[in-house]
């Protein structure tokens, strides 16, 4: 099949003429995401992406679109998407990008075609990582026949994947396997104020601040201090990931983008009353364009202040104000590394279960 692929950077508003590019991208990850799961839970909705696809300080992002020789500029022609994401503030070293192409449309190239453009541009912008996640390639034994080690000792994917294939071809590793987990609501209030009789009798010293939406100005420093911590304290297996730059500005902007996408948040902090600190936090997240469904965003609880329960009491107090004021959502989906027993162990007890393995992939670039 002849082809052309044409790149496209940020837009300069919801409006732009070339938002035709982005609803393509966006209705190719719709329908892939809605292929994999039976549901459109986890593609986000165009309002979303197109808030996404505005410059932001943080980072740059750029766009890929394959079109047939002689299409017209027409999301409904669009083969196959690739978008990168670069950081500008803090790891700029690193990339993040993914590929889609229609089904119908594969093994002709065309993700191939795409993936290497975006290694271009992450070479060009002197990039030495780029990083992608699959959530389609499923895990095995190790004494399957085509059995892949993920990162060192990490557990096993199935090599012969067509994603796996595809990924290893672009010269990525498979570094960490990721649990996506889903719980369905409402979760019983008698089972939540058990967990939370339990986590609370452990702390003593801490109490909680909750928000929605909009951080109270009194915390917001604090709250920009453990989004650094958060980005360095989880698993991250190999990943060459440094410390994010946060402050109050960047938590402002993101509050701002989210508004703007129409995302709502309700965010649990535990403070630690003889020092006034936050020291842990967990954010929801629910769009109006999916009113079914919420995403366990951020869980965080530093590492001096581990082993009082306080993510157990985060989760629980933050979940059962969720089915509060968000009544029409029926299941939650959280993401954690395989490795992080404490807070797989929290999410099982209160009634999350695996409904799919995804793993991430690195490339470590040269010239």
């Amino acid at each position: 099949m002849d082809y052309r692929i044409i790149e496209l950077g940020e837009l300069t508003g919801v409006d732009d003429p070339r938002r035709w590019a982005v609803e393509a991208h966006n209705r190719l990850w719709h329908d892939e995401l809605e292929r994999q799961h039976g549901n459109d839970d986890l593609a986000w909705p165009l309002s979303v992406e197109l808030a996404n696809s505005l410059p932001q300080p943080e980072r740059r992002m750029y766009l890929w679109v394959a079109l047939p020789a002689h299409a017209t500029e027409d999301p409904e022609a669009v083969l196959g998407a690739a978008k990168l994401h670069l950081p500008q503030l803090d790891n700029l070293q690193f990339s993040e990008g993914t590929v889609v192409v229609r089904p119908e449309a594969r093994r002709r190239g065309i993700g191939t075609a795409l993936g290497q453009a975006m290694l271009d541009r992450c070479r060009a912008d002197g990039r030495r990582v780029l990083a992608s996640w699959a959530g389609t390639i499923p895990a095995v034994p190790a004494s399957h026949p085509d059995a892949l080690e993920v990162g060192h000792g990490r557990g096993w994917i199935d090599g012969s994947h067509p994603a796996a294939r595809f990924a290893l071809g672009l010269g990525l590793r498979p570094e960490q396997v990721e649990l996506h987990s889903v719980l369905p609501l409402p979760v019983d209030l008698e089972t939540l104020q058990r967990l939370h009789d339990d986590a609370v009798a452990y702390a003593d010293d801490y109490d909680l601040v909750t928000w929605e939406d909009s951080c109270p100005e009194q915390h917001v420093d604090g709250f920009a201090e453990l989004a650094v911590a958060m980005s360095t304290d989880i698993p991250q297996a190999e990943l060459d990931l440094e410390p994010q730059v946060w402050d109050a500005a960047r938590i402002r902007r993101q509050e701002a983008r989210r508004a703007a996408a129409g995302v709502r948040s309700l965010t649990s902090a535990a403070r630690h009353l003889p020092t006034g600190r936050l020291v842990g936090y967990t954010t929801l997240l629910q769009n109006a364009g999916r009113p079914a469904a919420a995403h366990q965003e951020d869980t965080l609880v530093l590492r001096e202040h581990r082993g009082h329960r306080l993510g157990m009491l985060l989760k629980v107090w933050n979940l059962r104000r969720a089915q509060q004021v968000w009544p029409s959502v029926e299941r939650v989906h959280t993401w954690n590394a395989e490795e992080n027993n404490p807070m797989l162990s929290i999410n099982f007890a209160i009634g999350f279960a695996v409904e799919s393995i995804e793993s991430a992939w690195q490339a470590r670039l040269e010239g």
